[in-house]
């Protein structure tokens, strides 16, 4: 029997867990919530694409540790698999986080058509995100969700990205449209 996956071994206690917060889930923040006892922090969402570019050494900096950080998250957005798989392997590199997170919960339009919850709209593309993800790394991955675009369709989203191999889904209870 193999070692529990990276959530799975901080879910057996109870705590709360730092949500990716654009804006405010800094290295600071995260480092207060860890001091006060979260299981786990996520960065703040970083652009597959702009991972892949090089991107803006400000944004790309979201995702890197404060010195002796450890159970943090890195969470990305984008739309297509081999750009998020080749952001998972950069990420993972660059970041050290202890697990990668998909965010399909960002309604915000700048982002519609590059990922977030829009993919809510399209669920069996973002069970291929989320496949080509678990095939570049070892670290679990993980998922945000919405409860659904305009209406709820949350169990079966989320039935089909644990098919596709998230190792957790977390659910933002409002859908997109609220």
């Amino acid at each position: 029997m193999s070692a529990p996956g990276f959530y799975a071994s901080r879910l057996i206690r109870p705590g709360a867990v730092l949500a990716p917060m654009a804006g405010y889930s800094d290295a600071p923040m995260r480092q207060l919530a860890a001091e006060q006892g979260a299981l786990w922090t996520v960065s703040e969402m970083i652009s597959a694409r702009g991972l892949m570019g090089g991107g803006d050494t400000e944004k790309l900096n979201l995702g890197r540790p404060y010195p002796g950080e450890q159970e943090r998250v890195v969470q990305l957005f984008g739309a297509e698999s081999d750009v998020l798989a080749g952001a998972v392997a950069r990420a993972e590199a660059w970041f050290q986080p202890a697990a990668i997170d998909l965010n399909m919960g960002c309604p915000v339009p700048k982002i519609r058509g590059k990922g977030g919850a829009c993919l809510l709209q399209t669920p069996e593309v973002a069970y291929e995100l989320v496949s080509a993800m678990r095939q570049a790394t070892r670290l679990d991955v993980s998922a945000k969700i919405r409860l659904g675009w305009d209406h709820d369709r949350s169990v079966e989203v989320a039935q089909g990205l644990e098919a596709a191999g998230a190792a957790l889904i977390t659910v933002h209870g409002r859908t997109s449209a609220q």
